[in-house]
């Protein structure tokens, strides 16, 4: 134990004031974790300690706990072999921001602190960190007091403190279909989630503006009406439910909604819609290198099939790209590739050399050409913004996808 001189403080202060080195091994090497621990012990009555450690490759894990489904709960990170928790005070959405971006979520909901009893001085915390909302991952988030790459913990020797607790969204919709077992415009509607088909639960918000939205997402523009199907055909799994749209949003996934997380939705409320007019019904990204990308497939009379573009120049542009990224809940494109860049399909390729002026709210208003002489080397693809904030570097913006 040795005594330490501050420039701050009372004599007193500076008296009860002690440093402590232990594991003192330094290592410059980028590859391995530094092995160097001080810990801090301020005035002695406080009863409170500072737990500095370098952990030289940042995180190992990150994790919600505790939390009513799996997309929410405690925050925490898994550092020096153990799990421990995220100091709750100054905890904000910012940082539960990245926190479900990291996760793999698209958003944060909700952002809090909660208390939460203690159970030993070997549970520690990452303190007064601060996000921009920008960033990739905590580690990459300020701390005060900030030495470097060193996260900075409290021990608190208390009955119990704050810890960080976040909601996050559901990731992104990939894509929209309407189905069971028919040809036509009125069927069951199926979201897809994570790769997953799945069915909206039709509840009592179920309604005709939920059915608009979905309507006009699929290039429906006439009338609509909605009702609830029982139906034993399509997937068991439940994409969304308590869907409440006002009716000119241009996705369902823009209505507020839940993920289905527990319980049954009863065979008989399972939502369905009739649209009328000449429309998709359903489009999709496959493929891709995330949920928000992919080769653009349209479901036309129950058969999903592919877009191809053979002109010179190209017909299939941004303007096309930003139509189809919307329609699917994204806002904007990043990148209208050609030329199957995403893997040649298979069946069918409904339309080649489609032309949008970017303003349409579906594909199926964009003209287009039969699908002669076309093949599926010449399939199309989008990359679309995802849902979440950009990362900036310099004057430059970064969108993860």
């Amino acid at each position: 134990m040795h005594d330490v001189a501050t420039e701050e403080g009372s004599d007193d202060e500076r008296h009860d004031l002690t440093c402590r080195w232990r594991n003192n091994v330094l290592t410059r090497s980028s590859q391995s974790t530094i092995e160097i621990e001080l810990i801090w012990c301020f005035h002695k009555k406080w009863d409170i300690c500072f737990n500095i450690l370098n952990t030289g490759d940042g995180l190992q894990g990150i994790r919600l706990v505790d939390g009513s489904s799996g997309s929410s709960g405690r925050v925490e990170v898994f550092i020096d072999g153990e799990w421990k928790a995220v100091y709750g005070d100054g905890w904000n959405m910012e940082n539960a921001v990245v926190v479900c971006r990291q996760l793999g979520y698209q958003n944060a909901t909700s952002s809090s602190k909660e208390r939460y009893y203690d159970r030993g001085p070997g549970y520690v915390w990452m303190v007064n960190v601060q996000c921009t909302g920008y960033e990739t991952s905590l580690t990459e988030c300020n701390q005060r007091p900030l030495y470097g790459n060193i996260y900075i913990y409290f021990n608190y020797q208390s009955i119990y403190y704050y810890t960080a607790w976040i909601v996050c969204e559901g990731r992104g919709m990939q894509g929209i279909r309407l189905t069971n077992g028919t040809t036509g415009p009125s069927s069951l509607v199926e979201i897809l989630y994570d790769n997953q088909w799945g069915t909206v639960c039709g509840d009592d918000e179920w309604d005709l503006d939920d059915a608009i939205v979905v309507c006009h997402q699929l290039g429906y523009h006439n009338e609509t009406k909605s009702y609830k199907i029982a139906s034993i055909q399509g997937p068991e799994f439940v994409s969304m439910n308590n869907v409440q749209c006002h009716g000119n949003e241009t996705s369902v996934s823009s209505c507020k909604h839940e993920r289905f997380q527990k319980g049954n939705c009863p065979m008989e409320n399972k939502a369905g819609v009739t649209c009328e007019g000449d429309g998709l019904q359903g489009i999709r990204l496959a493929d891709g290198l995330s949920n928000s990308s992919g080769r653009v497939e349209l479901f036309i009379n129950g058969r999903w099939g592919t877009m191809c573009d053979t002109s010179y120049p190209r017909h299939w542009r941004l303007g096309n790209g930003n139509v189809v990224c919307r329609q699917l809940g994204y806002k904007v494109a990043l990148a209208a590739p050609i030329r199957a860049f995403f893997g040649k399909g298979s069946g069918l390729i409904f339309g080649k050399d489609v032309q949008c002026t970017g303003d349409e709210t579906s594909i199926s208003q964009c003209s287009h050409l039969s699908a002669d002489n076309c093949d599926h080397w010449e399939d199309v693809g989008v990359v679309c913004r995802g849902k979440n904030r950009p990362l900036k570097v310099g004057k430059a913006y970064i969108y993860k996808i």
